[in-house]
C-alpha cells in the first residue's frame, strides 16, 4: 500500500460524501498508486454513519468511542492505516482536478518528510496551509506585518506563494501528507491538543528531529472550511474557544517557562479580555448581535479552562482523553 488517507468526520456528512466522491479515482483501477481510505467517525450520533458505510464500501469506517478531537482521532485511523505515506485530509476537501496523485509525486520528487500543497475555497480565495513557528513576539499582527516587510523571503505569506517548492516551518492538518515511519517516529499528533495547533506542534516536533516540512504550490486542492466547525452559535464559540486553548497548550508544550508567560500574558490581554466585554454587553442586551453572543459564550468556556488550570486539572481542554476529571 503506497498511500492512506485518514479523514476525520464529525457531522460533515454532506461535504464528507463530496470529498469521498471526489477521491474515489484513488480506489479505481487506474490509480498510479495504491490507496486506502480510512474515516474516523468523531461519535457524530445523527444515524449517517451506517449509510455512509454502504454507499461508500471500498471506504473504511471507524465509529470512535467519543469526540476525543482531531489529533485523537487521526491517531486512531493512522493506527489502521498500512500505507507507506499517511495522507491526513479535512472533510470540507474536494480534488476535482485529481491532484492528489500529483501531491503524492511532488513528494517523493522533493524527499520531504512532511508536505502540503495549494489549498482554494473553490472560487479563486487562496487558504494559508504554511507559515512560521508562532512565538510570543510574531503572535502580534503588527509584528509579523514588520517581519515580512523586512525580510519577505523567510517570512512568506502563505497566500501568495507560489513556489514550486519551498521548505516550512509548519504546514496545515487539512491536507497533510507525511512519511509513515516518520509519523510513528513522532508518536503521531499530540493528544493534548482537541482541535487546532496539533498540526503546528508535530511539525514543531518533526523540525527537532531533523526532518524536512514543506510546501508546493504546483498541486492544489479545494477547501472550503469550517463546516463542522459553524454548526450553530454554540458550535462556533466552542471552536473559537479552541484557537485560545491550543495556542495556551502549544506554549505550555514547547516554550521555556519566560518564554510561555510572556505568550500566556498576550492571549490573556488579547484573547481573553475582549470575550470578558462580550459577556457584560449580553448580560446588559439579552437579544444582542450574534457575534456578541458568541464571545459570551468563549467567555465561559474560556473561564473554565483557566479556572481548572489554576486548580491542578491540566492545562489542555476538558475534551481531550487524558483530562484529568
Amino acid at each position: 500500500m503506497e498511500l492512506s488517507i485518514v479523514i476525520v468526520n464529525y457531522k460533515s456528512w454532506d461535504d464528507l460524501g463530496e470529498c469521498l466522491s471526489s477521491i474515489a479515482y484513488l480506489l479505481s483501477e487506474q490509480s498510479r498508486i495504491k490507496t486506502e481510505v480510512i474515516v474516523v467517525d468523531n461519535q457524530s450520533n445523527d444515524d449517517k454513519f451506517d449509510s455512509f458505510v454502504t454507499q461508500f464500501p471500498q471506504v473504511q469506517f471507524v465509529l470512535n468511542q467519543g469526540n476525543f478531537g482531531f489529533a485523537h482521532a487521526c491517531n486512531t485511523g493512522a493506527a489502521l492505516a498500512k500505507g507507506q505515506e499517511f495522507l491526513f485530509l479535512n472533510p470540507d476537501t474536494k480534488d476535482p482536478a485529481q491532484q492528489i496523485e500529483k501531491f503524492w509525486q511532488l513528494k517523493q520528487q522533493y524527499k520531504v518528510n512532511l508536505m502540503t500543497i495549494k489549498q482554494d475555497d473553490g472560487h479563486g480565495k487562496i487558504k494559508k496551509v504554511f507559515d512560521i513557528f508562532p512565538t510570543a513576539l510574531n503572535s502580534l499582527g503588527p509584528i509579523r506585518a514588520i517581519l515580512r516587510l523586512l525580510n519577505p523571503s523567510k517570512y512568506s505569506n502563505a497566500r501568495y506563494c507560489n513556489d514550486s517548492f519551498r521548505d516550512v516551518d509548519w504546514v496545515s492538518g487539512a491536507a497533510l501528507m507525511i512519511t509513515a515511519s516518520d509519523f510513528k517516529k513522532l508518536q503521531g499528533f499530540s493528544e493534548q491538543f482537541w482541535m487546532y495547533s496539533e498540526d503546528v506542534d508535530l511539525c514543531f516536533r518533526a523540525n527537532n528531529n531533523g526532518m524536512r516540512v514543506g510546501f508546493s504550490a504546483d498541486a492544489c486542492i479545494e477547501h472550503r472550511h469550517g463546516g463542522s466547525s459553524r454548526i450553530n452559535l454554540a458550535t462556533t464559540a466552542l471552536t473559537k474557544s479552541e484557537v485560545v486553548i491550543s495556542k495556551h497548550v502549544y506554549a505550555t508544550k514547547n516554550f521555556r517557562l519566560l518564554h510561555a508567560f510572556v505568550y500566556h500574558l498576550f492571549l490573556l490581554i488579547f484573547r481573553f479580555m475582549p470575550c470578558i466585554l462580550f459577556k457584560l454587553i449580553s448580560m446588559l442586551m439579552p437579544k444582542s448581535p450574534k457575534a456578541i453572543k458568541i464571545g459570551a459564550l468563549r467567555f465561559s468556556i474560556l473561564i473554565q479552562f483557566y479556572r481548572n488550570g489554576l486548580c491542578g486539572k491540566g492545562w489542555q481542554s476538558v475534551r481531550t482523553v487524558g483530562f484529568k476529571q
